[in-house]
């Protein structure tokens, strides 16, 4: 009996011990599962750091791509805008040179024509004296005498009002003793 006891007292402790070591074991697997389970967090919790670290540098580089291409761009149009007011710039001088050139080319023209109007008009009036000088001379002669021939029969020197300009230096005879005029010239010329 005192065997079947003890067998009993040690049966009863090597539950006791199988039960701690069961426990031991049990609170080992949930300290474990515990540890895994804050190692899985801490995993997790440092991986989503690192996406939140990746995804705002990536956001950054691409708002710096997006900076630097938006200022390429206002560069580009800034320079664009530069060449049209350059090449607008340049088509207003070239207009207005242009126009100051067909101005300038009027004025010559209107310049020249004028000369040209002018000289016609000195060359028309010089042709014109020239005509009545010739005409003078032909006929000067003649007309003097007969001049001084009526002279010396009238008596006196006789002018003419001055409605009647024949030539320049002719002197101006009266309206009425123009028939005895020509019928001494024609006298005249007769002889």
């Amino acid at each position: 009996m005192l065997l079947h006891k003890m067998l009993v007292r040690i049966g009863s402790v090597l539950r006791d011990l199988r039960h701690q070591r069961a426990e031991l074991v049990q609170k080992e697997l949930e300290q474990g599962l515990e540890k895994w389970q804050d190692d899985v967090m801490v995993t997790q919790w440092v991986a989503t750091l690192r996406a939140e670290e990746q995804a705002i540098r990536e956001l950054e580089a691409r708002t710096q791509r997006l900076h630097e291409k938006n200022k390429i761009r206002q560069i580009l149009h800034k320079h664009n805008l530069n060449k049209v007011k350059e090449m607008e710039d340049y088509k207003v001088e070239n207009l207005r040179k242009q126009v100051q050139y067909k101005d300038l080319k009027i004025s010559v023209l209107h310049n020249e024509r004028e000369k040209v109007i002018c000289e016609s008009r000195n060359r028309a009036h010089s042709v014109a004296e020239l005509r009545q000088q010739i005409s003078w001379h032909k006929f000067q002669n003649p007309l003097v005498t007969i001049l001084k021939r009526v002279n010396k029969a009238v008596g006196t020197q006789l002018f003419l009002d001055n409605d009647l300009d024949l030539a320049p230096d002719i002197p101006i005879l009266d309206k009425k003793l123009l028939p005895i005029l020509f019928a001494f010239f024609s006298i005249a010329v007769a002889e």
